[in-house]
């Protein structure tokens, strides 16, 4: 190994980590490849690990800021707050056709025929497109993704991939220098479905800010420039002809996408250099007063051998007071493993019944929402905050180039927390109403109650019975 420090104590850059694992107390690196690079939290400087980041060479830190967007009644649209299946295709159809100057795309997965075509569309319409994909997928890049990558790049597209250390995970897209959009989904046919009959539970934003979309305009080109060119062509070895079939399924289209002209105030959340500020997601459960409401594709217990600190965090969250439910998913991949789903549940629900919390966490019902699966990851904070992301709530993902925003906006919370109850009463009861209850640790709580009412009740009657019995002995 060779570490290089600068004079400022700014950075620290080490090589091949991966020959030579670095031990340093309190720091742990291992399963990278090539140079790494620590950077320092702006001006922090704790002598802890904690001050520290790591981004591969070359990456830039970009601390939190905080963007403003008013509107009133006869302005633009300052948002528009959507979900999949139910309008995910539409809202990016409209957004994709409307671009005029430039379209950035930031995708892990890229496999959709029919958003191909319109990006392909607006190529020719003399759009400047920028693609960039993950590189090294844990599956590779299927045929559908190197397909669709070179159709863009043969169109006049420029494409590069990501080959770093930890994924490229983000999924986002920039237009004409002001509308930015952030989705939980891949581009994909579960991800963003034609037929919204079919898919995932997928949550996603569009953003009308120029101060926003420059934000993370200077984040793409930094990971766009930092990516390796495509040279590659895709390579015909056998025939290979992408499918335009349109699944369908069970699923019935609830939610109608909510556009606003009012106030809103957004904080961009990036992985790795913000995810575990006290500024973004762990500040937002950290301030919560009153509810936290929370959709993840994959969580775990543990972060290695330390507890998941979003979780401790919600859980601290129902000891001040706070009511919180969590909904996970129940795919089989998500239940395999020693530290999944269904673990993180099974710690939440019995946290909350030896302290009498208001925590419930529960898995989806995906048969009964006729869903594929849910691939949220965010939370809706006090009926005022929400996240929208591509982080899931895993150690590495905050390793990972991930992107989200913290919006805050009564409208859009509200938006989102009908489809939240939409699916918790589904999963929980069977049923979307309006009423809801607690989850697998409630069901037992509420069980608990029942049994005792019922008690109370049969001795009641009995107490009734004995005393017209006693009475009419007297007579």
């Amino acid at each position: 190994n060779t570490a290089t420090r600068n004079e400022r104590d700014e950075y620290v850059a080490i090589t091949n980590p991966t020959a030579n694992p670095v031990n340093i107390e309190g720091w742990s690196i291992t399963d990278t490849e090539g140079i790494m690079i620590f950077i320092r939290k702006g001006l922090q400087d704790t002598n802890q690990c904690n001050d520290w980041l790591i981004l591969p060479i070359g990456a830039s830190y970009h601390t939190p800021e905080k963007f403003f967007s008013s509107g009133d009644g006869d302005a633009i649209a300052v948002a528009t707050a959507f979900v999949s299946p139910d309008s995910s295709f539409s809202v990016l159809q409209a957004e994709l056709n409307n671009a005029s100057s430039s379209l950035y795309i930031n995708i892990y997965q890229f496999e959709s025929p029919h958003l191909m075509d319109l990006v392909l569309d607006a190529i020719n319409r003399g759009v400047r497109v920028r693609l960039l994909l993950e590189g090294s997928p844990p599956r590779g890049i299927s045929d559908a993704g190197l397909y669709i990558a070179a159709r863009i790049k043969e169109g006049g597209g420029e494409v590069r991939l990501v080959h770093e250390p930890f994924l490229n995970h983000a999924k986002y897209a920039l237009i004409d220098d002001k509308t930015t959009v952030v989705i939980s989904e891949n581009w994909k046919n579960t991800g963003v479905p034609v037929n919204t009959t079919f898919g995932n539970r997928g949550r996603g934003i569009v953003l009308r800010d120029e101060g926003l979309a420059d934000y993370f305009t200077k984040v793409f080109l930094n990971d766009f420039y930092r990516a390796e060119d495509s040279r590659y062509e895709y390579k015909y070895e056998y025939e290979f002809t992408i499918t335009r079939e349109i699944p369908g399924g069970k699923y019935t289209p609830v939610f109608e996408p909510l556009t606003i002209h009012s106030n809103l105030t957004v904080i961009p959340v990036l992985a790795p250099d913000t995810a575990m500020s006290n500024e973004t997601i762990l500040g937002a459960i950290n301030s919560a007063e009153e509810t936290i409401f929370v959709k993840l594709f994959s969580t775990g217990k543990f972060w290695g051998v330390e507890p998941n600190p979003f979780i401790a965090a919600l859980i601290e969250a129902a000891r001040r007071g706070c009511e919180v439910k969590v909904l996970l998913d129940s795919r089989q991949y998500n239940l395999d493993d020693w530290n999944d789903n269904d673990e993180a549940i099974a710690w939440m629900n019995s946290v909350a019944r030896e302290e009498n919390l208001s925590l419930y966490a529960e898995l989806a019902d995906l048969d009964s929402l006729g869903l594929a699966k849910i691939h949220n990851k965010g939370l809706i904070v006090d009926g005022k905050v929400v996240i929208i992301s591509s982080l899931n709530w895993n150690a590495n993902s905050i390793r990972n180039r991930e992107v989200g925003v913290i919006v805050e906006n009564d409208a859009i919370a509200a938006f989102y927390t009908g489809v939240f109850f939409h699916d918790w009463n589904i999963s929980v009861k069977g049923e979307g109403e309006e009423e809801w209850h607690g989850g697998d640790g409630s069901k037992e709580r509420r069980s608990t109650w029942i049994r005792i009412a019922l008690v109370v009740f049969t001795l009641f009657i009995s107490f009734l019975i004995f005393s017209v019995v006693k009475r009419y002995q007297r007579l």
